[in-house]
């Protein structure tokens, strides 16, 4: 029996809901039960098992090591690139000591393939280094100038440690008596001008003669001279 106080277009209201509520119900039981821990599911697949018949890991390869001699100094170690931004920054010269992990003895630049397209990439062929004129320094020299009426005679050693030593003499001509020789001593160093000149910077510190410059130019192996006076110089030991 209808309670009075319900209208038709109540219950007519409630039935239409009816079924609704029921769906309603319905779909929050089945996604209550898709889902009983209340998490949602994710929709990515979880990851692989790696195949246990796979090759193993490459063994890690020794990282290559440079030194990079430098006013008679080895610099280092480096890197490959780090020698090509040295090559780039002009630093490095293909006549320039190079020294590589795995190699007995130091080498020119140029001898290192691995060094090739970086030449190419600086541009045209670069001057020789401070290092190249230093090494071939080395040894002892002998000097004859004339000035005047007095011929002077100087023989130096130049070694790799910066230091050079030596004697000068002087004889002058019409009969006099020689002058005693004159022992020198102090440091060095170069500086490169261009392909084949350099310039020699000494401080002279035995007679107390301070320091002076020279630019001095390669002629061969074991000759340069100072075209500023015309003294030349050759090698007379290693």
């Amino acid at each position: 029996m209808l309670n009075k106080s319900v209208t038709p277009s109540l219950i007519a209201a409630l039935a239409l809901a009816l079924p609704l509520a029921a769906v309603g119900s319905g779909a929050l039981a089945h996604d209550h039960d898709a889902s009983p821990s209340g998490l949602i599911k994710q929709n990515t697949p979880p990851p692989l098992v790696q195949d246990p018949g796979g090759p193993p890991p490459l063994p890690q390869q020794p990282a290559v090591e440079y030194y990079v001699a430098q006013d008679g100094q080895p610099v280092g170690p480096l890197s490959l690139s780090e020698v090509e931004q040295m090559i780039r920054g002009g630093n490095v010269a293909p006549d320039t000591l190079v020294w590589k992990s795995g190699t007995e003895d130091w080498q020119a630049a140029s001898a290192f393939s691995e060094l090739e397209p970086y030449w190419q990439a600086a541009g045209p062929e670069q001057p020789r280094s401070a290092e190249y004129f230093s090494q071939f320094l080395l040894g002892t020299w002998e000097e004859q100038l004339q000035i005047e009426n007095v011929q002077y005679r100087l023989v130096v050693q130049y070694t790799p440690d910066g230091r050079f030593q030596g004697m000068l003499t002087a004889q002058t001509q019409g009969g006099a008596p020689p002058q005693p020789p004159t022992q020198v001593g102090g440091t060095w160093q170069v500086q490169a001008v261009d392909e084949n000149r350099f310039t020699l910077l000494s401080n002279e510190t035995v007679l107390g003669g301070g320091q002076s410059s020279f630019v001095l130019r390669i002629v061969d192996d074991n000759t340069m001279v100072d075209d500023e006076d015309g003294a030349t110089s050759r090698r007379i030991a290693r």
